[in-house]
């Protein structure tokens, strides 16, 4: 009987048993914050170098700490990040594929048999909404594929918030 009493004090009050914001589907509320810690450390898992992971961060978090830079992309800030640091992935990988006499290389398709060659299988570990799932891959384009996916998630999730 007590302890109906406080759960039902606990719903009255919008929280869950361990004190978190519960929403009206009785599930706890979660947030995303992003700094230009966070845009800086995107770009640099996604390969690129200290100065184009800065530059891509103070394209897209001002010094106050405010999302800026992705008003004409409907998908909202996260797409907009998402897009600038493909961009800049793309454009470092052709610069690195030029060869001696100015020619560019054509870069490799994601589905050539080369760029899905395993490499050794691993393990990533996802934690979403408190809860942790383990998914193996064979390959670098599994593996960025998983960490494409779930961007694509981050930023659909923080446009219907």
């Amino acid at each position: 009987l007590v302890e109906r009493e406080a759960d039902l004090e606990r719903k009255r009050l919008g929280v869950d048993r361990d004190g978190f914001s519960v929403g009206s589907d009785g599930k706890a509320l979660t947030t995303v914050g992003y700094s230009r810690r966070s845009v800086f450390e995107q770009a640099k898992q996604a390969g690129l170098d200290d100065g184009k992971s800065l530059e891509l961060a103070s394209q897209f978090v001002s010094e106050q700490g405010m999302p800026m830079g992705y008003q004409q992309n409907t998908g909202g800030w996260g797409m907009a990040v998402y897009e600038g640091i493909n961009k800049a992935w793309e454009e470092q990988k052709r610069a690195d594929l030029r060869q001696p006499n100015g020619d560019t290389a054509a870069p490799a398709s994601p589905m050539s048999p080369a760029a899905n060659r395993p490499t050794s299988q691993r393990t990533v570990n996802i934690s979403l909404l408190g809860k942790s799932t383990s998914v193996n891959v064979v390959s670098d384009t599994d593996s960025n594929n998983l960490v494409s996916v779930l961007r694509q998630l981050e930023a659909a999730a923080g446009a219907a918030s």
